[in-house]
Protein backbone atom coordinates (compact mmCIF):
# COMPACT_ATOMS: atom_id res chain seq x y z
CA UNK A 1 0.00 0.00 0.00
CA UNK A 2 2.80 2.39 0.92
CA UNK A 3 4.73 1.31 -2.17
CA UNK A 4 2.26 3.25 -4.29
CA UNK A 5 1.85 6.92 -3.50
CA UNK A 6 4.88 7.00 -1.20
CA UNK A 7 7.44 5.32 -3.46
CA UNK A 8 5.96 6.20 -6.84
CA UNK A 9 7.86 8.90 -8.71
CA UNK A 10 4.76 9.49 -10.85
CA UNK A 11 2.78 10.28 -7.71
CA UNK A 12 5.44 12.72 -6.52
CA UNK A 13 5.46 14.53 -9.86
CA UNK A 14 1.69 14.28 -10.31
CA UNK A 15 -0.37 14.08 -7.12
CA UNK A 16 -3.34 13.37 -9.39
CA UNK A 17 -1.88 9.90 -9.95
CA UNK A 18 -3.03 9.05 -6.43
CA UNK A 19 -6.62 9.38 -7.60
CA UNK A 20 -5.96 7.22 -10.66
CA UNK A 21 -3.74 4.72 -8.87
CA UNK A 22 -5.59 3.81 -5.69
CA UNK A 23 -2.56 1.85 -4.54
CA UNK A 24 -2.27 -1.66 -6.02
CA UNK A 25 -2.18 -0.08 -9.47
CA UNK A 26 1.38 1.20 -9.76
CA UNK A 27 3.45 1.60 -12.90
CA UNK A 28 5.99 -1.27 -13.21
CA UNK A 29 8.74 1.26 -13.83
CA UNK A 30 7.87 3.20 -10.68
CA UNK A 31 7.90 0.00 -8.63
CA UNK A 32 11.36 -0.87 -9.95
CA UNK A 33 12.72 2.60 -9.20
CA UNK A 34 11.17 2.51 -5.73
CA UNK A 35 12.78 -0.86 -5.02
CA UNK A 36 16.17 0.40 -6.23
CA UNK A 37 15.85 3.65 -4.28
CA UNK A 38 13.54 3.68 -1.23
CA UNK A 39 12.18 7.21 -1.62
CA UNK A 40 10.48 8.49 1.51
Amino acid sequence: AALGSAGCLCAQLAQRVEEVLDGPLVHPRCAVEAERSPAQ
